[in-house]
Order: structure tokens, then C-alpha cells, then sequence
């Protein structure tokens, strides 16, 4: 896995509202997308100040694909992130916050840095979690 350090560090600025000038990184894929590249990123960044902040940041990777009907569905993810519509939801229901997202339309392709949470998702919500899930769309 190949990280633009440039790019990390920038988003890591984006994540600690503070200048980053260093870090260390390691990468390890995460499983349950289905046509994305996801990778977990963690490792210490250093402030200008010399302070050493861990973090935890994710990576993805989408490439082009086509879904039948829906030539646009490959790149919502980084329409969506783009719009200001996560401003709409509260703290307790929304999206990991994007830190940096790019598009290369040379290669058809995008990158988010995204906000890492760790907690319940997908089939593993429980019936109450879906419940207030509804409840504040």
C-alpha cells in the first residue's frame, strides 16, 4: 500500500486542527466494503510543537465501477462528502467526518481520508438501533 505521505499529513492536520510535520505510518486493510479499497492508517503524528499525537485515521480507495441503471453510483460517497449534507444529521446519528477528499479524473478514481469510529455497524445494529435510526431521518 502506497500512502502520499503529503496527503496524510494533510489530512491529519484536518483531524487535529493543528500543523502536523511528521509521522509514522502503518496500514492494515479493513474487511465488509464491498467495491472500495478500505485501509485502517494509524501510527504518532508530531506537531510543530513537538507534541506526539497517536492516531487512527481510514483511507478509501474507489475506483470505477458500473451498476446497471446507475452509471453515477460509483463516485455518490464523494459527491455526498463533498455537499454539506452531514451538517444535517445530529452527533448521535451521522457519517465519519472527511478529512480530505480528491477525485482523479484522469484515472476515474477517488480518495477520502475518513474519520475512524469504532463501533456498531451494518447487520450487527441491534432492532432499538435501527429504531432511532429511522426516527431521526
Amino acid at each position: 500500500m502506497n500512502i502520499e505521505l503529503e496527503k496524510l499529513i494533510y489530512a491529519l492536520n484536518q483531524r487535529f486542527k493543528t500543523n502536523i510535520i511528521s509521522t509514522d505510518f502503518q496500514t492494515m486493510p479493513l474487511e465488509g466494503g464491498t467495491v472500495g479499497n478500505v485501509y485502517l492508517v494509524t501510527g504518532i503524528a508530531e506537531t510543530v510543537d513537538g507534541e506526539k499525537l497517536p492516531y487512527r485515521i481510514v483511507l478509501k480507495i474507489q475506483n470505477k465501477w458500473e451498476r446497471y441503471g446507475d452509471p453515477g453510483s460509483w463516485r455518490r460517497e464523494f459527491d455526498l462528502y463533498s455537499s454539506d449534507l452531514g451538517a444535517t444529521f445530529s452527533q448521535a446519528l451521522r457519517w465519519p467526518t472527511c478529512y480530505h477528499a480528491e477525485f482523479n479524473a484522469e484515472v476515474n478514481e477517488y480518495h477520502l481520508w475518513l474519520e475512524y469510529i469504532d463501533g456498531v455497524t451494518g447487520l450487527d445494529l441491534t432492532d432499538d438501533m435501527y429504531e432511532k435510526a429511522a426516527l431521526e431521518g
